[in-house]
């Protein structure tokens, strides 16, 4: 396992380790939920289970590009206010448990997982998205060097 950040995801850390954010509170039920559903693979693309029904609706060409559009969600409570960094805990959390998933259901096969965050000036305070990707030649979802990212906490696991 691999993890990179770039320096606006180790700003907002604010000086805590990951397992430091990981432990403040429980995942919430909804995304235990996300996870309890599985993972399925069709021709060769890997989706949340309970996303799989919006697969053939992407319109990206690549199969990176497909599996992040159906893959990558918010992490939020629309209407609820949560303490500052909630969200990102949670984001943190539900993508480590993911690649606990991941390497149990798919031994071998490599994935990208990307906890990203908006700390642009007209962002929501508080937003995170989480997505992921098997590792193909040839296709990636990211640019190789996250600092080009000015807007965009970036963390990535690599699987």
């Amino acid at each position: 396992m691999k993890i990179e950040m770039n320096k606006l995801m180790v700003k907002r850390l604010q000086g805590k380790s990951i397992e430091e954010w990981i432990e403040k509170y429980p995942l919430a039920r909804r995304l235990k939920t996300l996870l309890k559903s599985g993972l399925i693979e069709v021709d060769g693309k890997v989706f949340l289970s309970a996303f799989s029904k919006t697969r053939g609706h992407s319109a990206y060409e690549d199969q990176t590009g497909s599996e992040m559009f159906v893959n990558k969600f918010h992490i939020d409570n629309p209407g609820k206010k949560m303490s500052s960094g909630y969200y990102l805990q949670q984001g943190l959390l539900f993508a480590f448990s993911l690649k606990d998933l991941l390497i149990k259901q798919f031994p071998g096969t490599s994935f990208k997982i990307i906890v990203n965050t908006d700390e642009g000036e007209d962002s929501f305070p508080d937003v995170c998205n989480v997505g992921f990707h098997k590792v193909r030649p040839g296709e990636f979802w990211l640019k190789p060097d996250l600092e080009g990212y000015k807007i965009n906490g970036l963390l990535v696991i690599t699987t």
